[in-house]
């Protein structure tokens, strides 16, 4: 997905305001946001930066097939 920096940023905000451990009131609840917001930062760590996102980019696609000449084509 080609998203422009503006998309991350909202969509980073979003989950951010959604996911946040001041929100939760359980212990239990607190402790899963934090885990949550953790992945969240991380997403954004990545995504934020021109140069990660790039490498991600490139690391998570699939890779070409190689090019065979068909059998009996010996040139």
């Amino acid at each position: 997905m080609a998203a422009s920096d503006d998309q991350v940023r909202a969509a980073y905000r979003v989950l951010a305001r959604r996911l946040h451990p001041d929100l939760a009131d359980a212990p239990a609840d607190r402790r899963q946001a934090e885990a949550a917001m953790g992945s969240v930062n991380e997403a954004w760590r990545v995504l934020s930066d021109r140069g990660r996102r790039s490498a991600y980019d490139l690391a998570r696609r699939p890779p070409e097939p190689a090019v065979r000449p068909p059998p009996g084509d010996e040139a």
